[in-house]
Parts: C-alpha cells; structure tokens; sequence
C-alpha cells in the first residue's frame, strides 16, 4: 500500500483524459503505533456551551481521483471549504446544545474533471439549527426551508455542537497515558469517522502532551472487495486530533485517507485530506 504525495495531482487536472499523473510513493501511513504509556492517565472533562456561548468553525476537504483503464482513464478534483460563525440559542435537559443559529461567511464547492470545472455555494446567510430525537434540521434564519445539500452540510460543520463532541466522548471511554495506544471497536470507529470506514484495524494513540493540550492520532488500515464487489479495496486513514484540555474540546482535526481499488478491467485511487479547526470565542 502507497500513499500518495498530495501535489503529484495539482497542476496535472488540466491534462487529457489519456495522460495520467505519475504518483509519488513516499512511506506507509495507517500502521498501528507500538503501545509505551508513561506516566498517569489523562482524563478529559467536556465543555458544556450554554446559551449565548459563540464560536467559529472552518473545514477544507479535497479529494482527488484517479481511475485508470487499459485504453486511459480521467482524473478528478474536488475542493470544499467552509467558514463560518454559531451561536447557542438553547440547551436541553441534559445541558446538550439543542439549537444555534449559524453565520455562514464562506462554503463553496468545486469539482474538476479532466479541466472540465465546476463551482458552486453549499450555503449562503444565516440558519436556524437543531437537534430534535437525534435528528439535525435547518431552516433559513427567515424561517424558508433548506434543501437536502445544506442540511448535510451544516450537519457536517456543527453536528459535534448539538449532540456531545464525537471525539470527546471516544476519549472519555479511553483515559490514556503518553505513548499508550489501544485497539478501536468497529462501532467506535463508525462513531468517530465522517465517512463510513472500511472494516478493519484501528488504533487510538495520545502522541504528544502539553500543559494545555493533547495531541491524538487513530490510525487504521482495511482491505476488502473493490466496487461492485469485483477485485480487492485496501484503504489506509491517519486521523490527528488535538484536544484543548482547558477548554475541553477538540479544537484541531486532520484527516488523510487513501484508497485504493483493483480490479481486471480499472484501477482506482483515492486520496483525500480534510482540516477543520474549531474555536469557542464566548
């Protein structure tokens, strides 16, 4: 298994569809860090927002695609980024956010296949968000309804807002000590991931501690049957997040994934990076 340098696609999506890029190999990722706990358990308190509590959140993702054919193949790009600012407007019972208002000052998507591009607004002014028997629903902040698109995308940018921090609560069942890694349940990994993962090995490691903060890392790696069920799919994900223990929430995460799909007639490759930072500014 390869991962792929990120540049080794830039600049080359203009290209015909018969002339793929040339892929970089540079070192595994996804391999299961050796266990070396030192010293005491770090135990992790959530914060609780309360109504007025204010903060931002940024996400960028690009995924870049390669399929190659025995006559060609094409490549694809696809680039999203979203900004923006929330506020707490009412918690629940169990003091868990049940409905912000959300400010949107940038979410834009754009997708490139083979020079052919395409850009467009995922959201566009101010939301009304909540959290009703588990599910997430939105509205414009004039009471309009929001098609499905935005719904999702405003659920993939504030979801951690309305229920407790995904994160967070992976880290409260697995108190670790520096150096200590430990094997993920399939369903905490489902739990955790944005995208469904592939079944297989995933280790949650505490890779660095500071005074004020920790730094976590879930590595994983699966194989399984390629699309349609023909051929083999190996998929390798590195997934570094940084947990804010004054403030008690995660307020950095990073996640690299690659994939990779045989079959007689087409390979495929998939390499994704996903950022998104967090800051609670009330």
């Amino acid at each position: 298994m390869r991962r792929i340098v990120l540049a080794a696609m830039i600049g080359c999506h203009s290209a015909p569809s018969a002339v793929l890029p040339a892929w970089t190999v540079v070192e595994d990722f996804g391999v299961s860090p050796a266990s070396r706990p030192v010293g005491e358990p770090v135990v992790v308190q959530p914060h609780i927002l309360a109504p007025g509590s204010t903060g931002t959140q940024e996400i960028t993702v690009t995924d870049l695609l390669v399929i190659r054919f025995a006559d060609g193949g094409k490549h694809q790009r696809n680039e999203q980024h979203v900004k923006l600012a929330w506020k707490v407007l009412a918690v629940d019972e169990d003091d868990h956010v049940s409905k912000l208002v959300v400010t949107v000052a940038d979410a834009t998507t754009a997708v490139d296949v083979d020079g052919n591009a395409d850009h467009e607004a995922l959201l566009r002014g101010a939301y009304l968000v909540t959290y009703v028997e588990g599910v997430v629903k939105a509205l414009h902040a004039d009471g309009t309804p929001v098609d499905v698109r935005e719904t999702e995308t405003l659920e993939n940018a504030v979801g951690d807002l309305l229920v407790r921090d995904r994160l967070t609560r992976l880290l409260m069942a697995h108190p670790l000590r520096a150096g200590e890694a430990v094997a993920l349940k399939s369903h905490e990994v489902h739990d955790v991931m944005n995208r469904d993962p592939m079944p297989g090995t995933y280790t949650l490691s505490l890779r660095e501690l500071a005074t004020r903060s920790a730094t976590y890392r879930i590595d994983g790696r699966a194989t399984g049957p390629g699309i349609f069920g023909e051929g083999t799919a190996e998929q390798q994900v590195r997934f570094t997040f940084t947990f804010d223990l004054a403030r008690g929430r995660v307020i950095e995460a990073e996640v690299v994934r690659h994939k990779l799909e045989q079959s007689k007639k087409r390979t495929s490759e998939t390499h994704s990076h996903e950022k998104w930072t967090t800051a609670i500014t009330h």
